[in-house]
Order: structure tokens, then sequence, then C-alpha cells
């Protein structure tokens, strides 16, 4: 038994020893000759990463290492852990000689991003060669944010096919990838390619791509090939609480008026243009408004829609004309402050929807860059109130190390500035958008006004009847219908119906 014990004991005290042993060589590459720098590797294997952050240039000041891939990406992992993983990833994958860093560092990292991509996926970076050779290929492509295609781009289809064919995608990225290929293809005129590629996301179970999404690509699909009814059956599946709804109403009135069913279209126009989304609706849907109007020779309504047009709209041309012609105005600062204080949705930006272009939400572009700036803002203040809680900082100058906290701290706001001048560009272009589109439907609105005109002072038809039109209101012991008023209830919204009358038409005997 005695001996038993002796040599248990014995095998315990050198697996001990051969723990230590590995534990240092794992660590060689870090200084321990003075007691602070000992001290600050303990805090490091102990997990006590912000302190770690505090303590890092009094301990290694005038250490040779400091300059070297292994510190900056030991420093930058500190960062990480410390609540600022965007900028942290951006520093990381900007050493550009990532096969020098120890493997010890490298495995810690492995272990943040295989969690993290999300964060990675807000950074501005690129995943270089070098880089892919030490992460490996699976955790790279997982890092990597999926690329935004020129879709209209006459080599887009050659380029995103071939894409396609690689076996080592991701599912997510094959998905992303094949909606890019069928937007592409139904962009250049590919009704079929475009079809195939929308289908075979819809029936299978992928969560990459939103159903709301492959809905409404097929219901374009189908209208721009001239299969109205089956753009019809398409723009019903958008659920309302799609961001695309309400342009569905839109467009799926456009197709009912192809079909000459002006009373579908005016049930349609009748949520579309409700003065409940008048913060979201575009002058398009006035322009069709008037036009449906025009169909069914309803000559008052006209003038009404283009009476009210300039009121309605006053606030967002505003709006769209400061963004396109300024830089430096309170919709900007309210616009910025707004991206920095609150999550990246439509329900943030409630007070200045109305100023701001309609789609604004909706736009790739804008939104990566309004998620940088938002990132930046949120980690530069965490940086601040840690560098606040430093005693051992108080004495850093303007000459502060590269790494210190005040250092960090400059580069997290050159970085949000650098983001919201992009945010602003693309603002721009998407003001300048929607100007011209307002100045195009205004010219339609103004041609529809003088088309009455022309028609009250020429037409002797407007002395005679006027016949309904068939597919009347459905109406049963079943459904409770009705009248509409200006007074609007949310519940009603979707669920008008409308019974229209042809233009007056005199009966002339015949011989």
């Amino acid at each position: 038994m005695k001996t038993l014990k002796v040599l248990t004991l014995a095998l315990i005290i050198a697996a001990s020893f051969s723990s230590m042993a590995e534990d240092k060589l794992a660590w060689r590459f870090f200084p321990t000759k003075a007691p602070a720098q000992k001290e600050l590797l303990k805090l490091i294997k102990d997990g006590n990463y912000r302190q770690a952050l505090l303590f890092w240039n009094t301990s290694l000041s005038g250490e040779s290492f400091v300059e070297t891939a292994n510190a900056k990406a030991l420093f930058d992992f500190l960062l990480w852990k410390a609540g600022a993983p965007v900028l942290a990833s951006e520093r990381l994958f900007s050493l550009r000689s990532p096969k020098y860093i120890h493997p010890t560092v490298v495995s810690l990292w492995k272990v943040e991003l295989s969690t993290g991509a999300e964060a990675v996926h807000k950074a501005k970076v690129n995943i270089s060669s070098r880089w892919k050779k030490v992460l490996g290929t699976q955790l790279s492509r997982k890092l990597q944010r999926p690329p935004v295609y020129a879709l209209s781009g006459a080599k887009t289809l050659k380029v995103l096919q071939k894409e396609l064919k690689k076996k080592s995608l991701t599912a997510d990225e094959r998905n992303w990838l094949t909606f890019q290929l069928g937007l592409a293809a139904s962009i250049q005129n590919k009704h079929q390619l475009a079809y195939n590629q929308f289908v075979r996301l819809l029936e299978s179970e992928q969560a990459t791509v939103d159903k709301a999404d492959l809905y409404m690509a097929l219901a374009r699909l189908a209208y721009q090939q001239g299969e109205y009814d089956a753009a019809i059956d398409w723009y019903k599946q958008v659920p309302k609480k799609s961001p695309l709804w309400l342009e569905s109403k839109e467009e799926r009135a456009w197709a009912h008026v192809r079909l000459d069913e002006p009373n579908k279209a005016v049930a349609q126009l009748e949520t579309a243009t409700s003065p409940v989304f008048t913060p979201l609706s575009g002058p398009e849907s006035d322009f069709l408004d008037s036009f449906v109007s025009l169909m069914i020779c309803d000559y008052s309504k006209i003038f009404k829609i283009t009476g009210k047009f300039k009121a309605k709209h006053a606030v967002r041309i505003k709006g769209l004309e400061t963004l396109a012609k300024t830089r430096n105005s309170a919709l900007h600062n309210q616009f910025v402050a707004t991206v920095d204080s609150k999550p990246i949705r439509l329900s943030s930006f409630s007070k200045l929807v109305r100023s701001l272009p309609r789609d604004f939400i909706l736009d790739e572009f804008l939104h990566r860059h309004m998620e940088h700036r938002r990132a930046m803002a949120v980690e530069g203040k965490r940086i601040a109130r840690l560098n606040k809680g430093a005693v051992s900082l108080a004495s850093y100058t303007a000459d502060a190390p590269e790494d210190s906290l005040e250092a960090i701290y400059g580069q997290s706001q050159v970085r949000a500035q650098a983001s919201g001048k992009e945010a602003f560009d693309r603002l721009e272009a998407l003001a300048k958008s929607e100007l011209e589109e307002f100045r195009l439907m205004i010219r339609k609105l103004h041609i529809v006004e003088a088309e009455v005109i022309q028609r009250l002072h020429l037409d002797e038809n407007l002395k005679g009847k006027r016949a309904k039109r068939e597919n009347p209101v459905p109406r049963s012991s079943d459904i409770l219908t009705f009248p509409v008023t200006k007074e609007v209830w949310l519940d009603e919204l979707d669920s008008y119906h409308a019974e229209v009358k042809d233009c007056p038409k005199i009966e002339r005997a015949s011989l």
C-alpha cells in the first residue's frame, strides 16, 4: 500500500512539473524579467483581461517586445475582451505578418473569433490570404462578411456562378450568393435563371434570406414578364411585418392597372396612400392614385391629390434637399446622434423618418456604415470609462504610447468620423435619387391634370351616363362592411374593397 501511495504522489508531482514546463513553454515569448511583467502575465492567465489592459504599458515600458506581432495581437485580444471587439478586430487584421504570432496567442484568438463573427462583420476588415493560412479556411470564411455585388454588371452573372461552384462554401454563403445571382439575373432579363434561384431558396429551409425578400423578388420577376396574376399572388405573400409590405401594396396596384382592374387598384391604393403611412410613402403612390382616377374619370379626386401633394411631402422634400446640398445641418446632427445612441432599426429613427430617404434603412451600404459608426461610438465610450478607472493612467499625456487607452480612444473617434462621412455620402446619393423621382412624378401628375382639363373642355361624353364595372364588393351575412371615412382604423388597413364606375358615355342610337 505504501509503495502505491508513493508511486501516486510521484506521478502527481511529475504531472505538475510537466504542466508547469508546458505552460512556461507556451508563454516563453512573453518577457518576465521584471516583477511587473510577471504580474501582468499572471493577470492574463487568470483571465483578468481588463486589469491586464490597464497595466500593459506601465509593465512593458521600454521593452522591444511591444513592437512585435505577438505583443500587438495579444494587446488587441485584451482590447476585445475589454468590450471593444470591432476596433480590436480591425487592429488585429491590419497586422501584415500574422505568421509570426505565437500559437498560444493564435489559439486565444481562435476561441473568440469562432463565436464572435458578428463583431468582425461590423468591422471594416479584409481577411488576407496570410491570415487565412493562420486561422484556417473555415474560420476565415466565417469571419468574412458576404460582399455586395454590382447586380447590373455584365460580368456579375459569371462571377456569381463561378463562386457557387466552390465546394468549400458554407450554407449561408451559398444561400446569399444564390439570392444575389437571382437578383442579377432578373435585372439582366435572365428570367428562368432568376426564377430557379428564388424558388430553390424558398423551397429550402434556409434562414439566410428573408422570405419576404423572396416573395417580393418573385412578384417583380412575374410582373417583369407580364404575368400580372402570378405577380399579384406573390405580392399577397409579403407579410405586414416586413418593411417591404407597403411597397408591395403599391406594386400590386400597378399589376391590377395592367389587368384593367381599377376597382382593385383603388382598394390597394386606399392602404398605400393612407395618412397612417405618410412618413413612409413616396410620390409614385400619389401619381398612381391620380392615374387610376383618370381611368375611371374621377376628376375631382385628381385635383385633390395634386392639391395636397406639396403639403403631404413638404417635410421629406425639405429634408432631401438638405441632405443633397449640405453636410452640417441639424438633420445631420440628429441622424448621427441617433446612430450613436440607438440600435440600427427603423423605429429608432421615428422622429427623423419623414426627412430621410424613404428606403434608407434597407440600403445595405448605408446600413454597414451606420453599424460601424455605432460600434466605434459605443466602444469609444467603454474605453473612456475604463480609462477613467485607471489610477496608473492619470499621468498619461498627448505623447502616450500607441497602445495607451487615450490613443485607442482617439482611434475609435477617427474611425467613427470616417464612417459618418461615408454614411453622409450614401445619404446624399439616396437623397439626390429620390429628389429626381419627385421631379419625375410631379411632371407626370401635371400631365394627368392637363389631360383632365382638356377632357373637361372638349369631351362631350362627360354629359353621358356612367356604368358600374364588374367585380362588386363581396357582401354576405358573414361579412361586415363599413364606409370609408377620414378616420383610419388600423385593423381596416389592407381590408379595403372598391366599387367604381366607368367613364361617362353618351349612348347613341345606331341604324
